[in-house]
C-alpha cells in the first residue's frame, strides 16, 4: 500500500512490520534488520556476526560471503561470465555490469538531463539518475541539525549510528 514511512517520513509503497510494529518501506526495513542485533549470527563462512542473509545446510550466510560464493553465480546472458546475478529478465540472468549497460532500464535523468539507469524521485516519481537521488537525499538531520547525507530515520550516518548505540545499550 502506498503511505508514508514511519522510519523515513517518505511517500512510498509501505508494509506494516509485526517485527518492529511500525509502517515501513522495504529499504528501511532492510536497515533496521541490518542493525538489529537479533537478526545477527556468527557466519560459517566468515566467522563474523552479521545479519544472516540465508542458510546452507542450516549454517548461517552473511550477505558478502554469499555474495562471493561461486556455487549461487549464474552465467550472465549478455557477457557469459559467471557472476552473481543483479537483475533476472525474461531472456534470463544479468549481472551488475550489464544490467547497468542496459538500455531497457536508462531513463532520461529530470535533474541533469542524462541517460543513464535511473531511480524514481520518491515525491514525484519521475526518474532520478544515482547521483542525482543520492543528492535529493541531502537535509537538515534530526539529531546536529546540519544540512548532511540523510543516512535513515531523518539523520546523517553519525547521528543514525549514535541512535543505534543507544537503542543497544538501553537493551542490554
Amino acid at each position: 500500500m502506498k503511505g508514508t514511512c514511519e522510519a523515513c517520513g517518505r511517500k512510498r509503497v509501505v508494509y506494516r512490520r509485526r517485527r518492529y510494529g511500525r509502517v515501513m518501506c522495504s529499504p528501511c526495513t532492510v536497515l533496521m534488520r541490518y542493525h538489529d542485533a537479533s537478526t545477527h549470527e556468527r557466519c560459517a563462512v566468515c566467522n563474523r556476526v552479521k545479519p544472516v542473509l540465508t542458510r546452507k545446510a542450516g549454517n548461517p550466510i552473511c550477505q558478502n560471503c554469499h555474495r562471493k560464493d561461486a556455487s549461487t553465480h549464474e552465467r550472465c546472458i549478455r557477457c557469459s561470465r559467471l557472476k552473481p546475478v543483479a537483475r533476472r529478465t525474461v531472456s534470463g540472468p544479468l549481472c551488475k555490469t550489464c544490467y547497468l549497460k542496459d538500455s531497457s532500464i536508462c531513463r532520461r535523468c529530470i535533474r541533469c538531463g542524462r541517460l543513464k539507469p535511473a531511480k524514481s524521485d520518491i515525491r514525484s516519481g519521475r526518474p532520478l539518475c544515482h547521483v542525482c537521488h543520492r543528492l535529493s537525499r541531502i537535509g537538515i538531520c534530526a539529531g546536529c541539525g546540519k544540512k548532511k547525507f540523510i543516512q535513515a530515520l531523518k539523520c546523517c550516518s553519525g547521528c543514525y549510528q549514535q541512535q543505534r548505540r543507544a537503542q543497544g545499550k538501553k537493551h542490554h
